[in-house]
């Protein structure tokens, strides 16, 4: 508990120490996702980060044209969150395949609705 802690602190103060922009890419390894981004990439990579998460979830209700298969996505969105969850609090790895490949089936679905509502 110590190690992971102090490995956070660590981190964190780096953040501060260079002024929010971060060590750079794999600099500093603590114990969970958001202090590993802070760290390492800063608040412009984390806040990238957080914006590409958001695009890949994010699924316009009213226009979906398939509603009712909809429901078949909704593993892949759990397994998406359910990864990021572990990521959050205990596993620091930025790259993870399978939270990259969940991700990005998440974003071609989404495209995939998207262009066909505009095919409409």
């Amino acid at each position: 508990y110590q190690n992971r802690t102090g490995a956070d602190r660590m981190g964190l103060e780096s953040f501060g120490a260079t002024w929010g922009l971060g060590l750079g890419l794999g600099s500093h390894r603590p114990g969970n996702l958001p202090v590993t981004l802070l760290s390492n990439v800063g608040l412009p990579g984390t806040l990238a980060f957080v914006a590409f998460v958001g695009l890949c979830l994010y699924r316009p209700r009213h226009s979906d044209p398939w509603a009712g298969s909809a429901r078949a996505l909704w593993p892949l969105r759990a397994l998406t969150l359910g990864l990021l969850v572990g990521h959050l609090v205990s596993s620091p790895s930025i790259n993870s395949q399978l939270l990259w490949l969940s991700l990005t089936l998440n974003l071609a679905a989404t495209a995939h609705t998207r262009m066909r509502v505009e095919a409409m």
